[in-house]
């Protein structure tokens, strides 16, 4: 049998212990937070010679609610094809290239998806070659924490898409 004293005694060190603990608790759940639950995937539609085209340019697709956020879009998937070797330009070009975003208003998800359609010869004008998709939930509103997240969403949805094999 026990004093009163000496059974209060453990409860109140596992008290203490939680207390220390709290912090650290708070600091995970708010770097959770911060983090996105994004689910990445991409797909070749057809056979397509991809890596047989030099030049992509820009054409169409749905603009992100954000025009900040679509600039950060365009800039990750640009940085991923620049360094496949394919050389961006203004109109001309073998490749276009089309990112669409949706935003639902109602919780913090959306979707991005980027599509590469063909205008040479290995496939008809305008056909989607090659589709990216990331989509999930980003519980972050600071811009810079957005970069990242869609930055890294755009590197691994273009793991899969080849070099090219032109030189320039």
């Amino acid at each position: 049998m026990c004093s009163d004293r000496a059974c209060r005694r453990p409860a109140a060190t596992a008290i203490r212990r939680a207390w220390r603990s709290a912090p650290v608790l708070a600091l995970l759940l708010t770097a959770t937070a911060a983090l996105a639950v994004v689910g990445v995937e991409s797909e070749f539609l057809g056979s397509a010679d991809i890596a047989s085209a030099a030049s992509y340019c820009w054409k169409g697709g749905t603009p992100a609610p954000n025009a900040e956020m679509e600039r950060i879009i365009r800039a990750a998937v640009d940085k991923q094809l620049v360094s496949r070797g394919y050389r961006p330009t203004e109109c001309e070009a073998e490749l276009m290239v089309a990112a669409h975003t949706l935003k639902d208003d109602s919780f913090p998800a959306g979707l991005i998806r980027i599509e590469v359609s063909m205008a040479s010869t290995g496939a008809p004008t305008g056909k989607v070659v090659w589709r990216g998709t990331a989509q999930g939930m980003v519980a972050e509103d600071k811009l810079k924490a957005r970069r990242r997240i869609a930055g890294s969403a755009i590197k691994k949805m273009f793991k899969p898409f080849p070099k090219s094999r032109t030189t320039h």
